[in-house]
């Protein structure tokens, strides 16, 4: 989940049974674990002083910043976000040269208005955002990115996934004094509120406003055709080489399917935890729950066409009412491989057509 501005987690005067760490925003060294109302609190290694408090300002005193890092923006041009891999960063409040290395976060923030001066290789985005990025420099694949073209580009800011690739990456970006800021959206709301991040961070608050309006339109329109309609059990199976796994309500793909108003039948089969978005499949309960729509995305032969699945190689798959009904679908990959960021409503209207029917 999103934490923008938020200190170190939402329930910071609860009970904390998994105390979260929080890192210095300059050199990335642990402060403390837990949570705080508010605290003023000097880095050991790096002796940036820093103050935290429990409604998600932060700032750094001018006194205690580092040599070299930040000390030209001044305390009114910073602000302090909380990323997905919950890492406190001090970043510029208008950043003028984003550097970003996926195509989630890359499509979200040029929607917004944002103009990036360098950016992953990236594939599936959407076409107006694919001319804007035609001139503007790359910095290697996201899952590989290239330390030197990044610095080449002089960025005040870099977007990255909270994953081990880009956790490493940006320890050693705020070495060099650029901040690096980790998202990884696992849930439908989280996109949204990326969109009124970026809009923010942009200077675009209004045009992200309408971005938001028009996808919570959209998703209710298609809820508004299907009225009166049963809500459809779904099975969402998740092919990896491994094996078959059923995608629960906790993950993108679950989630689109419940805010569309299908029921998740692997729910009813799996404990229900915030931190478990995949389950291994059980063929026999699914057998025992009668799913009527089988979704399916393979991990393993990548862009795949909508449907025509053959049944998978089980006995058991036959007696299933989708497999009869031949209403099994493979998700296109571009959209749902992990989450569609900028063509979320586009992402809607293919799933709200699989599971109601077109």
């Amino acid at each position: 989940m999103l934490g923008y501005d938020r200190t170190v987690q939402d329930s910071w005067h609860g009970p904390q049974t998994d105390l979260r760490p929080v890192r210095c925003a300059f050199c990335n060294s642990m402060l403390f674990r837990g949570a705080v109302e508010k605290v003023e609190i000097k880095c050991s290694r790096c002796g940036a002083v820093q103050v935290l408090q429990n409604n998600g300002d932060g700032w750094i005193k001018e006194r205690g910043l580092p040599q070299n890092r930040f000390g030209r923006l001044g305390c009114a041009q910073q602000r302090m976000v909380t990323d997905s891999a919950g890492r406190l960063v001090a970043i510029p409040r208008r950043p003028q040269r984003v550097v970003i290395l996926n195509s989630s976060n890359l499509g979200l923030y040029v929607v917004t208005g944002g103009k990036p001066v360098g950016m992953g290789t990236c594939d599936g985005l959407l076409p107006v955002v694919k001319d804007e990025m035609k001139r503007i420099p790359t910095v290697g694949l996201p899952s590989d990115p290239d330390l030197e073209r990044i610095i080449a580009v002089k960025p005040d800011l870099v977007i990255g996934m909270a994953f081990p690739v880009h956790q490493s990456l940006a320890v050693v970006l705020e070495r060099k004094g650029i901040p690096a800021m980790l998202q990884t959206f696992a849930r439908y709301s989280d996109v949204l509120e990326a969109l009124r991040f970026y809009g923010e961070l942009n200077g675009n608050q209004e045009l992200a406003a309408k971005k938001i309006a028009a996808i919570e339109k959209h998703r209710q329109g298609l809820i508004e055709q299907t009225a009166g309609r049963p809500a459809p059990r779904v099975l969402i199976v998740w092919t990896i080489p491994s094996g078959l796994y059923a995608a629960l309500s906790t993950s993108f793909i679950g989630d689109m399917v419940k805010r569309l108003g299908g029921v998740n039948v692997s729910d009813l089969l799996a404990p229900m935890d915030e931190k478990l978005a995949y389950a291994p499949l059980d063929f026999e309960a699914i057998a025992a729950v009668q799913p009527d729509v089988i979704l399916c995305i393979d991990h393993q032969f990548g862009e795949m066409a909508n449907h025509g699945v053959p049944a998978l190689q089980n006995p058991l798959w036959q007696g299933l009412d989708a497999v009869r009904q031949n209403r099994v679908y493979r998700l296109p990959f571009s959209l749902f491989a992990v989450n569609p960021g900028a063509q979320l409503e586009k992402a809607l209207s293919v799933l709200a057509g699989f599971l109601y029917g077109k």
